[in-house]
């Protein structure tokens, strides 16, 4: 399975900041999200957006976008080792 990435291609991240404005924490943990990656200028502090989004015309950098918005996901599972990493 190849994984289309090219202009036009978005994709959820997991994360949000529903909850409290600005402050984005990983959907799957609750916990805070501490490595970022912003397209410039982003986030833009829009209440309406409160998903965190990938765009490939940005250079894969992130964005917040409205959580209504149909994108494509990236998935994660556990590794099968001893469980200290997750593996996208």
């Amino acid at each position: 399975m190849s994984i289309a990435v090219g202009p036009g291609q978005s994709y959820w991240l997991g994360a949000r900041d529903d909850i409290i404005e600005g402050t984005w924490i990983w959907a799957s943990t609750d916990e805070v999200v501490t490595y970022t990656n912003w397209f410039p200028g982003e986030p833009n502090g829009v209440r309406a957006e409160n998903c965190l989004h990938m765009y490939s015309a940005e250079g894969l950098q992130w964005n917040d976008y409205p959580c209504t918005q149909k994108n494509r996901f990236i998935c994660e599972k556990e590794y099968p080792g001893d469980n200290s990493e997750i593996v996208g």
